[in-house]
């Protein structure tokens, strides 16, 4: 019951503060018949992701950001974050739930590797391609100590933790590592949105961008064959047969060796190259080279 109450008290408070009221921490732990003490976390520890200012009245939401949050926008977020399908709903008993902290609530997400952006130049910089992608506005940028003119622009992209500007370069579309982009000039030119590139970007499930795609075909041993079973470990991964032993026959499409070799690496000798031969003589040449 414990549980329920500090979600039903949170959920509560965020109304009151969306609607735009300032909460008072006395008169909060005398309404909610509990201590200052614990009110005063709710606000400072619990509600901390929001952009609360302190004022001689209590506590109010910054002005802009009144009205904003509701059950549609933490889904939207959710979406646009490829985290939707992680949690079984994001209803409103649900998201009460989730919302307490972790020693208090039924529901621990560790949290995933990811790229750390929190730096004034990452925030410049997002914004700058951003606008330019809003806009579809050419740019000029540094990438690995070379110069890359009139690039147009399509998506920002996190995969696995890491984010990456999609964007058409001389006809060809290209992934650049976000981080590794420098000096981005805006030119106020503006390009013709290509709804096919959209299209692709959107599509692969990966950031290796080729119309050009080989079939790579796995054998998986029995032993790790659940973890290929109870998710996608391979971009466009297919189990197209289980056999007896309990192994796998897994198929997948790749650009580039490169896209699919670090998998095999880590599986190894788990995994086996069925096909192509080209793919598993150059996973041979690359372990002896390593191994002598």
């Amino acid at each position: 019951m414990a549980e329920v109450k500090l979600a039903e008290r949170i959920t509560e408070i965020i109304g009151m503060l969306n609607n735009g009221e300032s909460v008072n921490i006395k008169q909060l732990a005398e309404k909610f018949e509990t201590s200052e003490r614990t009110i005063q976390r709710d606000i400072t520890e619990r509600l901390r992701f929001l952009s609360l200012i302190k004022s001689d009245k209590g506590w109010r939401m910054d002005t802009q950001s009144i009205g904003k949050l509701s059950q549609k926008v933490i889904q939207n977020f959710a979406a646009i974050s490829g985290i939707r399908d992680l949690y079984p709903s994001l209803d409103d008993d649900f998201l009460k739930s989730l919302m307490s902290l972790e020693h208090e609530s039924a529901f621990l997400i560790k949290p995933h590797n990811y790229e750390s952006l929190s730096n004034q130049f990452s925030k410049q910089l997002f914004s700058k391609l951003e606008a330019a992608i809003t806009r579809k506005e050419r740019i000029h940028f540094y990438y690995k100590a070379k110069d890359y003119q009139n690039i147009q622009p399509y998506k920002l992209v996190n995969y696995k933790g890491i984010w990456y500007l999609a964007a058409v370069d001389n006809g060809k579309l290209k992934t650049f590592h976000a981080n590794q982009i420098g000096s981005v000039w805006q030119t106020k030119e503006l390009f013709e949105y290509d709804l096919e590139v959209e299209k692709q970007i959107n599509n692969e499930e990966s950031i290796w961008f080729s119309k050009n795609k080989q079939e790579v075909v796995l054998k998986v041993d029995a032993d790790i064959s659940s973890y290929f079973q109870r998710r996608q470990l391979i971009p466009e991964q297919e189990i197209t047969k289980t056999c007896d032993d309990g192994s796998l026959i897994v198929t997948t499409m790749v650009a580039d060796d490169m896209q699919i070799l670090p998998i095999i690496k880590y599986w190894i000798p788990h995994v086996k190259i069925i096909s192509p031969s080209s793919l598993d003589d150059t996973l041979r040449k690359e372990l002896k080279g390593y191994m002598y």
